[in-house]
């Protein structure tokens, strides 16, 4: 088959230059796929990281959301409203409770009071209104949502205010925490 000496050296030449390239695409290919199992994985425990913190910094806002739903003195803060009380009562609790907006609705969902500690005058008012939030709210008087702000991404809570021994809700609170104020978002780019 190769007769001359010069033909099988370029044959034997040729086989080890396939075999190179072939060992080499093969290397490639593992690296690449390591690095994608690496980038998956670092991915995958930043999400679980960021649910961790998610978790952590929402159970100041359940906590909140419960703590105050339960509360005779609220209802009558909401019957007749006093800036003052609500100084007190309201907007100094927030940093207790990594919050950072709480709005107070009547029976009729007009607001009554709001209080954000962003100095974020679009958060004045729910960024929802009673539409958005009536599907939810005939479901489940507390709910828990996320919703986009010109200050990022908020977390919202929402609870009945009822006499504290339960006999009935009529009024509304929601409450908020943002990025801005206790979650640590994640983010790394690849």
């Amino acid at each position: 088959m190769f007769k001359s000496i010069q033909t099988k050296v370029l044959f034997f030449l040729v086989l080890i230059t396939v075999a190179f390239l072939l060992a080499a695409f093969y290397q490639y290919e593992s690296q690449k796929l390591s690095i994608n199992e690496i980038i998956f994985q670092s991915i995958k425990d930043e999400r679980a990281r960021f649910l961790k913190s998610l978790s952590i910094t929402g159970k100041n806002l359940e906590v909140f959301a419960y703590d105050y739903s339960y509360w005779n003195e609220m209802i009558d803060f909401l019957n007749q409203p006093d800036t003052a009380w609500a100084s007190i009562n309201v907007d100094d609790v927030l940093e207790t409770f990594n919050s950072c907006a709480v709005w107070l609705f009547d029976s009729h969902f007009h607001q009554v009071y709001s209080v954000n500690n962003l100095n974020d005058h679009s958060l004045n008012n729910l960024l929802l209104n009673q539409l958005d939030l009536e599907p939810e709210l005939s479901r489940s008087p507390f709910n828990h949502f996320f919703i986009k702000s010109n200050s990022g991404l908020i977390e919202i809570r929402t609870a009945p205010i009822q006499f504290e021994d339960s006999s009935g809700s009529r009024l509304l609170l929601v409450i908020s925490s943002s990025a801005n104020c206790g979650i640590k978002i994640f983010s790394r780019s690849f």
